[in-house]
């Protein structure tokens, strides 16, 4: 009976697992400003925004996907120009093939860095960088992930994402 039980168990773990070639990005769909209400006080429209996003996904594996929390900053040239924090956790299902919103919270620390970069510079510039971490958890297994000063063309490319192809205005 021991042996059986344990049988099952592992079958269980293993039927849980998520192999990363079962999920694929297929590319950031839509990005949104939505209204956000600032502190009282704050005039500044670049204060506190709320991105809203819709990115493609395809999760062929047995278990579902989430990502329960993130907080990056992105720097121009060593200079933190932005704060980024996932508003709300994003779960993805099993066996599922579609859109799935994404909403961040950012904070702007040098605004006139990020004017400069929207109006002309673009975000391949070679001086944009990211760090930051990621809390996953796929299936029964959790990870957190870390990065630092990473291009954004390199991690976006790790979504599907060509940063050529963002509309920045």
């Amino acid at each position: 009976m021991k042996r059986l039980l344990l049988i099952v168990a592992a079958a269980l773990a293993l039927g849980s697992c998520v192999n990363a070639d079962d999920v694929k990005f297929t590319g950031l769909k839509s990005v949104r400003l939505q209204e956000n209400n600032p502190p009282r006080g704050d005039v500044s429209p670049l204060s506190s925004p709320i991105v809203c996003m819709t990115v493609g996904v395809e999760n062929r594996s047995s278990g579902k996907l989430q990502l329960l929390s993130s907080d990056m900053t992105v720097y121009l040239n060593g200079r933190r120009i932005l704060s980024a924090k996932l508003a709300e956790p994003v779960v993805v299902a099993k066996r599922f093939s579609g859109e799935v919103p994404l909403t961040l919270r950012l904070r702007v620390n040098d605004p006139l860095s990020l004017l400069t970069l929207m109006g002309g510079r673009g975000l391949a510039s070679d001086g944009l960088t990211v760090s930051g971490e990621m809390v996953a958890r796929a299936g029964w297994k959790g990870k957190k992930i870390k990065f630092e000063n990473r291009p954004l063309s390199q991690i976006m490319a790790t979504f599907g994402v060509d940063v050529n192809q963002i509309p920045l205005r």
